[in-house]
C-alpha cells in the first residue's frame, strides 16, 4: 500500500460516515497481508452496504414517485455485497431528481448515459468479482497467496478509487439526535455526530430551526435539507458490545427485516417494522425534511467548517493512547473481569479490544474518558483540576461530618471507595466493588448502585467548579454531580432511552455489568422505592449552574388516607390518588407523584387536577400541598402531619 494510500484510508478513519471510517480503521490497522486483505474486501462491502441505504433514503424522498426500478421490488431475503451494489447502481440511474442523485453521478452511471464518470461503480464491480472469485471465508490464504493478491489485482488502489468516486457523498454529516425538547421558544435536541470510526460519540446540544420528524433515527444532512435513513439503517442497542451501534438491513422477508451490526464481522441479527420498509420498496414516497441550526446552516456546512478544523489538528496531533499515563493496577483489575478462560493476551491487549475496538488513535473525548477510567492519581488531578469524588457522612446532629473521603483516582477506584463508604452506611453489609454487577437485590443496594454509577457515568469532567458529592444523613442522601441532565425530565421519570455524558465511561461499565443499558436504572430504582413505600426520589436538574441533584429519602410515608379521609370523611379516591393526598402532606411535585404512582406524567397531572378539583390539595410554586385546614384538621385527630421514619 502507498503512502498516500494509506494517508486517505487514515483520513476516512477519522471523518467517514460511521460505517466506513470503522472500514478504513480496520485497514490501517492490519499487521500482515492476509488480515489487510480480509479488511480491504470487507471495507469494499460496507461501502456498497452504506451507499445501498443513502440511495434506497434518497429514492424514497425522489420528485417523481412513478418512476420505480423492478429490482427493487424483487428485493428478498438474504442480501449480498451484490444486492447492495445494484441497489446503489439503479438509483444512480433514476431520471427523475433525488437528494444524492449529484454526489451519485461522479461515481456511477446516471441517466444522462455517460460512461465516463464511473470510478466507484467499476472499482467495486471487480472488488465484488474478487470477492466472490475467493470466496467468503478467507482464513484459508496464506500470506504468499495474500501478497500475491495484494501485488497483481490491487484491491487496496480499486477501493481508494470506490472511496474518491463518490467523496462528496462522504462528506455529508451522518448524526442521530436526541431528547429534542422545546425551551423557551427554542427547539433544543442532543445530537450524536456518527462520523469517524469512535464507537461512542458523544452528545452535544444543539439548537434547530424547527423539530425534527424521527427523534433518535440516522439522518444524512444536505446542503439545505435532511433525510431519515430508517428504516434501512438504525440506531440501536447492541447487548454484544455494551452500547449503541448502526445496524443495516440484510434480510427482507415478508414479516420482518432483519438487520446486522455495519461491521461485517460482527453478526448480530435485529428485527424490525417492517411497513415502511416494505412501502419504499413498492415504490412509495415520503419527504425530505427542511431544517437548518437555528444560526442558519445547514448540518452539511457546519460538518464541513468542523471536519477541516478536525483533519487540521490530526494531522498535527494524532491522538494515540497515551498507556503509560493509565494506572497498571486499575487495567489488570478491568481486564480480569473481561478476560475469558483461557486468555492468555495482556490486560491493554484486552482493554484495546474489547473497549477501543482495536482502535490505535482516540478522539478527543474518547481520550479523556479513557484517562478519567484508568489514569494513575497525578494524570487525574492534572486533567480534571479537582477531585472527582467527595463522600460525606452527616449523622450527628450539628457535625458538618463524622467521616469524609475525597478522592482524585480514577473512576474505578473512586468507585471501589465510594461502594465501600456507602455500604458502611446505609447498611448494605458486605457489598464490595465486584458484587456491583448484581441487577436485583434490596432497595438500598439498587439505589446505591444507581446513584453511584450514574455519578460518573453522567458527571461533566470539564467542570472544575466542584466534585462529584455523596451526602449521607440519616434519613436521606444527597448525591450532587457536575453536569446538569441531558435528558428531558419526562425521560427521567418515566424512563426511556438515555442520553449520556460519557459514553465510553458508560460502556466500560456496562461491559463488566455495572450499568444498565438504555436508562433502565433509574426506573428500577423508583419501582423499588415505590414497593417500600418510601417518598420518592427527587430529581433536579440546573442548567444554568450545570449541575444535577439526586435526592434519595428513607422514610415512609404514612397512609392517612385509608386511616383518616376515606374511614371518617369519606372521601374516595383512586389508589393513585391516594397515593399524591399522602404525600401531599409534606409537598411534592408532579415529577415526584409520578415517580411515586409509576404514572405517566401526564397522568400524574390529571390525578393532582382531581384533587384540587376536590378541594383536598393547593399549587405552590409547582408543588402540591394539601389544604392547610385539611392539615389542621389531620393533626387535630392526631395523626402525623409528615412521613414517618
Amino acid at each position: 500500500m502507498t503512502g498516500d494510500e494509506f494517508r486517505l484510508f487514515e483520513r476516512g478513519s477519522w471523518v467517514y460516515p460511521h460505517p466506513v471510517a470503522l472500514s478504513c480503521g480496520r485497514i490501517i490497522r492490519s499487521r500482515s497481508e492476509e488480515t489487510l486483505l480480509d479488511a480491504l474486501l470487507k471495507g469494499a462491502e460496507i461501502l456498497a452496504r452504506y451507499l445501498a441505504s443513502v440511495s434506497l433514503a434518497s429514492y424514497s424522498v425522489r420528485e417523481d414517485a412513478t418512476e420505480a426500478p423492478e429490482l427493487f421490488a424483487k428485493l428478498d431475503g438474504h442480501l449480498a455485497f451484490g444486492h447492495f451494489l445494484s441497489v446503489t447502481q439503479q438509483t444512480a440511474k433514476l431520471k427523475c431528481n433525488h437528494p444524492a442523485k449529484p454526489y451519485l453521478k461522479s461515481g456511477f452511471s446516471s441517466d444522462d448515459g455517460s460512461k465516463d464518470a464511473r470510478p466507484t461503480d467499476d472499482a467495486l464491480t471487480k472488488l465484488l468479482n474478487l470477492r466472490n472469485e475467493l470466496g467468503h471465508d478467507l482464513n484459508s490464504i496464506n500470506r504468499a497467496r495474500a501478497i500475491s493478491i495484494l501485488k497483481e489485482q490491487a484491491p487496496q488502489t480499486l477501493l481508494v478509487a470506490a472511496l474518491t468516486g463518490v467523496q462528496g457523498l462522504l462528506q455529508l454529516p451522518l448524526f442521530v439526535v436526541e431528547d429534542i425538547r422545546f425551551t423557551k421558544g427554542n427547539t433544543i435536541g442532543q445530537r450524536l455526530m456518527l462520523m469517524g470510526d469512535g464507537a461512542d460519540p458523544p452528545p452535544e446540544s444543539i439548537e434547530l430551526s424547527s423539530p425534527l420528524h424521527d427523534d433518535g433515527d440516522p439522518y444524512i444532512g444536505f446542503s439545505d435539507s435532511v433525510y431519515v435513513l430508517a428504516p434501512m439503517l438504525v440506531w440501536r442497542v447492541s447487548h454484544k458490545t455494551a452500547n449503541y451501534k448502526l445496524f443495516i438491513f440484510d434480510t427482507i422477508l415478508s414479516d420482518s427485516v432483519k438487520y446486522k451490526a455495519v461491521e461485517v464481522s460482527t453478526y448480530e441479527s435485529q428485527d424490525n417494522e417492517t411497513n415502511d420498509f416494505h412501502s419504499i420498496l413498492a415504490g412509495n414516497t415520503r419527504q425530505a425534511e427542511s431544517l437548518t441550526l437555528a444560526d442558519g446552516r445547514s448540518f452539511a456546512k457546519e460538518w464541513s467548517e468542523r471536519r477541516r478544523a478536525l483533519e487540521a489538528a490530526r494531522e498535527n496531533l494524532q491522538g494515540r493512547i497515551q498507556w503509560d499515563s493509565l494506572s497498571t493496577d486499575t487495567m489488570n483489575w478491568y481486564a480480569s473481569k473481561l478476560a475469558t478462560e483461557g486468555d492468555t493476551r495482556s490486560p491493554q491487549e484486552i482493554i484495546h479490544s474489547r473497549l477501543l475496538d482495536d482502535r490505535d488513535s482516540l478522539n478527543a473525548a474518547d481520550t479523556n474518558q479513557l484517562q478519567m477510567l484508568f489514569g494513575t492519581d497525578a494524570a487525574i488531578l492534572k486533567t480534571l483540576g479537582r477531585e472527582l469524588i467527595d463522600l460525606r457522612a452527616v449523622m450527628t446532629v450539628g457535625e458538618r461530618w463524622d467521616e469524609r473521603v475525597e478522592s482524585h483516582s480514577n473512576v474505578i477506584d473512586c468507585l471501589k471507595k465510594s461502594v465501600e463508604f456507602f455500604s458502611k452506611y446505609i447498611g448494605v453489609y458486605g457489598v464490595t466493588l465486584d458484587g456491583l454487577k448484581a441487577t436485583s437485590g434490596s432497595a438500598d443496594y439498587l439505589a446505591m448502585r444507581e446513584a453511584l454509577v450514574n455519578l460518573f457515568i453522567h458527571q461533566d469532567f470539564a467542570d472544575q467548579r466542584a466534585a462529584a458529592q455523596v451526602e449521607i444523613q440519616p434519613e436521606q442522601v444527597v448525591c450532587f454531580n457536575p453536569g446538569k441532565s441531558l435528558t428531558n425530565t419526562k425521560a427521567l421519570v418515566e424512563g426511556g432511552k438515555s442520553v449520556c455524558r460519557n459514553p465510553l465511561v458508560a460502556r466500560a461499565l456496562r461491559l463488566i455489568g455495572f450499568a444498565e443499558l438504555a436508562g433502565s436504572g433509574l426506573r428500577q430504582l423508583q419501582h423499588a422505592w415505590r414497593t417500600q413505600k418510601r417518598r420518592p426520589p427527587q430529581m433536579e436538574s440546573n442548567p444554568s449552574a450545570n449541575t444535577f441533584t439526586l435526592t434519595l429519602d428513607w422514610r415512609t410515608v404514612p397512609d392517612n388516607y385509608n386511616e383518616f379521609w376515606k374511614d371518617r370523611l369519606g372521601v374516595k379516591l383512586s389508589p393513585s390518588e391516594a397515593t399524591i393526598l399522602n404525600l401531599s402532606v409534606d409537598g411534592l411535585s408532579v415529577e415526584q407523584a409520578a415517580s411515586a404512582t409509576g404514572l405517566p406524567l401526564d397522568s400524574a397531572q390529571e390525578a393532582i387536577d382531581t384533587l384540587i378539583r376536590q378541594q383536598l390539595v393547593d399549587e405552590q410554586k409547582k408543588r402540591f400541598v394539601i389544604k392547610s385546614h385539611l392539615r389542621e384538621l389531620l393533626q387535630g385527630n392526631g395523626e402525623e402531619g409528615g412521613a414517618n421514619v
